[in-house]
């Protein structure tokens, strides 16, 4: 018999990591690619939790006031969970902007009111 099919979700709490590995023998990956992520069932990952690939925002200098400023943190792309285990798990990449490399980093989605933030 099959399994209940799982529909994709946030996880049951917030989870921040980041891809610690690759499985294919490619140094980068893109949409339909699987990932391995460095947080799992110990941290509230299940099957179908949904995850946030983020890009984080970069330091420069404001060219007028001549001021430090931030750029936001911007999302790239967007992971479900595949498999746990209790410090990693598997995710297939469901959407992404530029391809993904070891390090980028991964999070629960964030409500709607603060996505636009």
């Amino acid at each position: 018999a099959w399994p209940e099919p799982t529909l994709p979700a946030p996880p049951a709490s917030v989870v921040a990591g980041q891809i610690v590995f690759l499985p294919a023998p490619r140094s980068v990956m893109g949409t339909a690619d699987s990932v391995y992520v460095d947080r799992g069932s110990n941290h509230g990952l299940r099957v179908g939790s949904e995850l946030e690939i983020v890009e984080g925002g970069r330091a420069g200098v404001e060219s007028v006031r001549r001021s430090a400023v931030r750029t936001p943190t911007r999302v790239i792309g967007g992971l479900v969970v595949l498999a746990t285990q209790p410090e990693s798990a598997l995710a297939v990449v469901t959407h992404v902007r530029r391809e993904l490399e070891l390090g980028d980093a991964v999070r629960s989605p964030l409500p709607d009111a603060l996505a636009g933030m």
